[in-house]
């Protein structure tokens, strides 16, 4: 073949090339435009789910209302966070002096014990900084007193809600230091003679641990948990003593408080996780109004997750409707990844009502598999959640 030939044979095979890349360039823009109909449903704001088991309509059921009294009747600075003030003023004393400022305060510590025995907790979560009135009762150590709270009304005027993943239980520092408080009291009450008043100071860190379990973020009740596991070498400690162990009505007290409903054998629920998930796919998700839906490239989860602004994530704006068919090809649907959750959840709780050691765990562990290695990016943002950026 002649120098001629080839050169149109070359120049035919480089026209179709062309043509065939424009035709598949026209229709992939033709997709896009038509994907990019797909708007994400309505969305939900799901901290008033997440409050509900929280509060009640009765005043006098919450915990909090009566519990945030008694603590400022505690007569401490107010200058820092509650367990930095807690520390330095009870903590470090020596024994001598402990046990006079609990005598001191016994009034007090009368009402703390009667707040937390209440139904319910009465402190919901919330997004902005305590109020001033509870700042120093609620605040985390280390962080400065003087947080500016935000204005109530700039989350109504908010163009959606603030994410549920960047919700910090405020409540369990607090409730943590109070438990140490209570613990010291009840052996000091003890050491006194006073083993029905030190009973009294092991079931108000149960109460606690009671109220932290209500909370259906899994942070909170494991919280709770904790707490709980205080009360419990509280009572042992307790029970070690012989006028404890001998007295009847002691007894009895403890069969009923350690042996009621919601608190023996009291497990860890994922309720409040299934909320943040359904939190993040209502944002990355469209919604068809069966529950279904397909993956938007939304700027605004990435940069959640990436912890910076939407404007600096790629794929904003012009990219976000050109990736969007790859990504509805690519990332699983609505319906698949909540399916695969759910499926998760089950099995977990499953194992944690089983004897540990008989247990049969190649189920999950072959569904960590999927989530952390062979399909992340199919159930994204699903191992992102579960197991962090390791799992991508």
């Amino acid at each position: 073949m002649t120098a001629a030939p080839r050169r149109g044979c070359l120049r035919l095979v480089i026209t179709g090339g062309g043509v065939l890349a424009l035709l598949l360039g026209v229709g992939y823009l033709v997709l896009a435009l038509w994907w990019i109909r797909v708007e994400r449903g309505p969305q939900q704001d799901f901290i008033v789910e997440l409050n509900q088991p929280l509060i009640d309509s009765a005043v006098d059921r919450g915990a909090w209302p009566a519990l945030k009294p008694a603590l400022e009747a505690l007569g401490l600075p107010g200058r820092r966070a509650f367990p930095e003030e807690l520390q330095s003023a009870v903590m470090d004393l020596g024994p001598d002096e402990q046990a006079s400022w609990l005598r001191d305060r016994e009034p007090v510590l009368a009402r703390i014990r009667e707040a937390v025995g209440r139904p319910v907790l009465g402190l919901p979560h919330a997004f902005a900084p305590p109020s001033p009135e509870d700042r120093w009762l609620l605040l985390t150590p280390g962080e400065p007193l003087e947080v500016e709270a935000a204005d109530p009304d700039s989350r109504a005027a908010a163009a959606e809600p603030p994410f549920l993943l960047e919700l910090s239980p405020r409540y369990r520092g607090t409730f943590r230091a109070l438990a140490r408080l209570l613990e010291v009291a009840g052996r000091a009450a003890l050491e006194a003679g006073h083993p029905e008043r030190a009973l009294d100071d092991v079931l108000a860190i149960l109460d606690l641990s009671r109220l932290c379990l209500q909370d259906p973020l899994i942070i909170s009740q494991l919280g709770g948990l904790a707490i709980r596991a205080l009360a419990e070498q509280c009572l042992l400690d307790l029970l070690a003593d012989p006028r404890a162990a001998t007295d009847e009505r002691l007894l009895d007290r403890i069969s009923e408080a350690f042996l009621a409903p919601g608190c023996a054998g009291a497990l860890p629920s994922f309720e409040g996780e299934r909320l943040i998930l359904l939190d993040v796919l209502q944002r990355f998700y469209s919604d068809d109004g069966s529950g279904d839906g397909v993956p938007l490239f939304s700027p605004s989860v990435l940069s959640t997750f990436a912890g910076t602004d939407s404007g600096s994530v790629p794929g904003a704006g012009l990219g976000e409707w050109l990736l969007r068919p790859i990504m509805i090809k690519v990332v699983g649907t609505r319906r698949e990844v909540l399916e695969t959750y759910d499926g998760f959840i089950a099995e977990s709780e499953r194992l944690m009502e089983v004897d540990f050691w008989s247990a049969d765990w190649s189920t999950l562990d072959a569904m960590q598999a999927e989530l952390r290695g062979d399909r992340p990016l199919r159930l994204f943002p699903l191992g992102l959640l579960l197991f962090g950026p390791e799992a991508m």
